[in-house]
């Protein structure tokens, strides 16, 4: 929660697009996208699994772009 919370401080939001998405057979679901701040784009990836009948966030990645 800290290191997210620090992230989202640093960059904060300017937009969000998601570029790609799909699921799986076990009923996960993911997503790419572009996610932008006033200083830095990062490349997004994030994946939800279905745990116990919710879906939860198992994975999720941001790495910078060079523009």
């Amino acid at each position: 929660e800290q290191i997210l919370k620090s992230f989202f401080t640093k960059f904060p939001p300017q937009s969000f697009a998601i570029n790609h998405k799909g699921n799986s057979n076990d009923g996960s679901m993911y997503a790419i996208g572009t996610y932008k701040s006033n200083t830095k784009t990062f490349r997004t990836y994030f994946l939800v699994k279905p745990i116990e009948g919710q879906m939860l966030i198992h994975q999720l990645k941001f790495e910078s772009k060079e523009d």
